[in-house]
């Protein structure tokens, strides 16, 4: 990817939710070919169903709106250092209370259930430098974008669950990062 930089994951365990496309796949392909054990997650039913490059990673189907799946998956989980909240996206039409209702359930509940959900397996890390819980934000977690009201607010919760994770979980020897990365390229 870049000339001249490596980095070294072996025997790292990952978790990417989201993982089959866009920044969640790059992501996903980067600790893996880093050397990490990368579990990626996606709405479909196999690896099959992706035309995506998902070679030694292990799939997990996963609604991340529903809650109960988020939790039965943090509990199949035996070990964890890094996870990366990827999954999200604007859905349907946010101005009606059901869309805006899922885009919050989404983009930032998910990430919530999740991240205390495997706060037990993270703290339990011995990746040197600690573990780290990452959550993919938006730059409409710092300005207004008219079409979608749920997915912004979503996001700047998520910019500041990452400050609060951060605070609470730094003695325990996990760090938490929000991510804004800009306009980039993907299928959404």
């Amino acid at each position: 990817m870049f000339q001249g930089i490596s980095f070294d994951y072996s025997g790292a365990r990952v978790l990417v939710t989201g993982g089959t496309s866009g920044i969640g796949l790059a992501c996903a392909q980067a600790y893996r070919d880093a050397g990490a054990r990368v579990i990626v997650t996606g709405r479909k039913a196999t690896t099959g169903d992706y035309e995506s490059d998902l070679a030694d990673m292990n799939y997990r189907q996963l609604d991340v709106a529903d809650r109960d799946a988020l939790f039965a998956l943090a509990g199949d989980l035996k070990a964890l250092d890094i996870l990366v909240n990827n999954a999200g996206g604007a859905l349907g039409n946010e101005w009606e209370a059901d869309g805006f209702d899922e885009s919050i359930r989404v983009n930032l509940s998910s990430v919530f259930h999740l991240s205390t959900a495997c706060k037990d397996l993270l703290a339990a890390s011995e990746l040197p430098g600690g573990a780290s819980v990452v959550g993919i934000a938006s730059m409409t977690s710092y300005f207004g974008f008219e079409w979608t009201p749920g997915y912004g607010p979503a996001k700047a919760g998520l910019v500041q669950m990452m400050k609060t994770l951060g605070m609470s979980w730094g003695q325990l020897g996990i760090r938490a990062n929000a991510v804004a990365a800009g306009l980039t390229r993907s299928n959404l």
